[in-house]
């Protein structure tokens, strides 16, 4: 546990088992936890798991996530469990929560308020699952064209999000799904607009 306006960086881990839980994170200007096991220097040769739970991270610089998870383009080793964290973001340029190129992250009863692109977004990735999370007092920024929750489609020519699913907590709560064989269940769908246009190069 700690308190600070430092952000979380966790890289270069293979085959472990890690938790993340009860840190304070005021105002960070980058995430208030990155995850990273894969780096272009150094390619894991086998998985880890990640636990993320009851924490509590602020971001108020541009592309300032609250969570970021990213693993290898073309070799998933990164798995995690992001649980019972509050997240507040002030307009940032990025997602609350995001998970790129990951498989079988779940990411379930969080609470996500203030506003940027969107409170959830899962890039890239396969059998996500986003259930329950509270994302009500979430404004997903209308210029981007985006929604609370977001499952990505094709980005820079790598696959979709694919085989994943979202079970939202009220069905005002808003989804854009641009990936392919996802299910939606009890929220609001929204069209693509202007995100269809950016994700879809």
């Amino acid at each position: 546990m700690r308190t600070s306006r430092a952000p979380l960086f966790l890289a270069i881990i293979e085959n472990s088992v890690v938790e993340i839980s009860y840190n304070n994170s005021g105002a960070a200007t980058n995430a208030g936890l990155l995850v990273v096991p894969w780096l272009p220097v150094f390619v894991p040769s086998k998985p880890s798991l990640f636990l993320v739970h009851d924490n509590n991270f602020q971001g108020s610089g541009p592309f300032a996530n609250g969570i970021f998870l990213q693993d290898d383009p073309n070799n998933h080793e990164l798995f995690a469990l992001v649980l019972h964290n509050t997240i507040e973001a002030n307009d940032i340029g990025a997602d609350a929560v995001a998970a790129v190129f990951t498989t079988g992250t779940t990411i379930v009863n969080n609470k996500i308020s203030g506003a940027g692109p969107d409170a959830i977004g899962i890039y890239d990735s396969t059998y996500a699952a986003v259930l329950g999370n509270d994302v009500a007092k979430f404004t997903a920024n209308s210029a981007s064209g985006l929604a609370q929750i977001v499952l990505d489609g094709s980005l820079f020519g790598l696959p979709d999000t694919s085989h994943s699913a979202v079970v939202c907590r009220t069905p005002s709560d808003t989804v854009l799904n641009l990936g392919l064989n996802n299910k939606v269940i009890g929220c609001q769908e929204v069209e693509g607009g202007a995100a269809t246009a950016s994700k879809k190069l």
